[in-house]
């Protein structure tokens, strides 16, 4: 798990406690979904194209196996979206764990279309796919189907995917099936433009520790889902109300001011991250007066934008404008001095390069 530490947190699991967890919240969730959207039997209605993505893991000092579920890997994402276009007819949820992951695997589809209709049309999968266990699987079930290729590239191929791309792909979907509240609401507009009409359904409150909630209103806007049950002061005490008593050390998640995905940078961590990049400014005459951020999520994937309020040494007649390399390098900096997690992310590409 990454939290405001920005360092990964080793959590202990064993297979008896991982799958009775699983088995009670999927058994309980998919009775809420079938009541909800008429499923029925799942496996005779249709297909879940749910995104998932693991990575090898590595071994503790202590001879435990370590590992941690990432938001993408190119061959993964591509396998799993050709599948999903191969049963594109029986699709009936699209969905993974965040919305991020949703947006990206649309970006990908934009990019990659053509390459997955030609593996459609040929009936086999793309030789730089090397993964074994990702080729043998798609292999045993690939095959051509022309008619299949030529209707995607011309749903995928229009100049705008405005009007839902995804209900026009997988015509039978009746959700998106991802985590759109807390840091993840930033991303449910977007996801509404490409979705076209179809819910947007959080399904439960989950962290690394424990499934906590199950959303029993699934049809909620993200913005009207509260998981946490609310304090009330003594004082907003109502009579004729029923509240239970409790002496807690209630405080949230402390000190986040920026998170993409399950990155956190607290206040310090930014101050810590401009000090060592504001270095770069002294020999050129500059100071930094005051700096400001916030999370630009307007591109697939999103990133950081820092602001710099910067002017000259009193005494400095010479001063130079700044080039274009001059800042590359303070990003550069600022982006080294960010946590693993941050780093994890950029390496994977789930968080695009910082602006400044």
């Amino acid at each position: 798990t990454g939290t405001s530490g920005g360092q990964p947190k080793l959590i202990p699991v064993t297979v008896g406690t991982y799958n009775q967890r699983a088995v009670y919240y999927f058994t309980l969730l998919g009775s809420l979904m079938n009541k909800q959207f008429g499923f029925g039997d799942i496996d005779k209605t249709g297909k879940r194209l749910q995104l998932l993505f693991a990575k090898t893991g590595s071994e503790t000092t202590c001879g435990l196996k370590a590992t941690t579920v990432l938001t993408n890997n190119n061959q993964s994402m591509f396998c799993q979206l050709l599948l999903g276009l191969i049963h594109r007819d029986e699709i009936v949820s699209v969905g993974s764990t965040f919305a991020t992951v949703v947006l990206r695997a649309i970006k990908f589809l934009e990019q990659y279309y053509g390459e997955l209709s030609s593996n459609i049309r040929k009936g086999r999968i793309s030789d730089w796919v090397n993964d074994p266990g990702c080729r043998n699987i798609v292999t045993s079930i690939v095959k051509p189907n022309p008619k299949l290729a030529d209707s995607i590239e011309n749903l995928c191929g229009c100049k705008s995917w405005e009007g839902g791309i995804l209900r026009k792909v997988w015509p039978k979907a009746k959700l998106v099936d991802a985590i759109t509240t807390g840091v993840m609401s930033q991303y449910a507009e977007t996801l509404e433009f490409y979705s076209g009409g179809l819910p947007l359904v959080s399904t439960g409150y989950i962290c690394s520790e424990a499934i906590c909630g199950i959303n029993l209103v699934p049809l909620s806007k993200p913005f009207e889902i509260q998981f946490n049950a609310k304090p009330v002061d003594l004082v907003n005490v109502k009579p004729g109300h029923y509240y239970e008593l409790l002496v807690t050390t209630y405080g949230e998640r402390q000190n986040s001011i920026l998170s993409i995905e399950s990155d956190k940078i607290s206040e310090l961590d930014l101050l810590n991250e401009v000090n060592e990049a504001k270095t770069h400014l002294d020999p050129l005459g500059f100071i930094l007066r005051w700096y400001t951020s916030h999370v630009d999520a307007s591109s697939i994937p999103g990133h950081y934008v820092v602001f710099w309020e910067l002017k000259a040494k009193e005494g400095n007649d010479n001063i130079v404008e700044l080039d274009r390399t001059t800042m590359t390098e303070c990003c550069s900096r600022m982006e080294e001095s960010l946590d693993f997690i941050y780093r994890l992310y950029r390496k994977e590409n789930a968080i695009a390069a910082l602006e400044m």
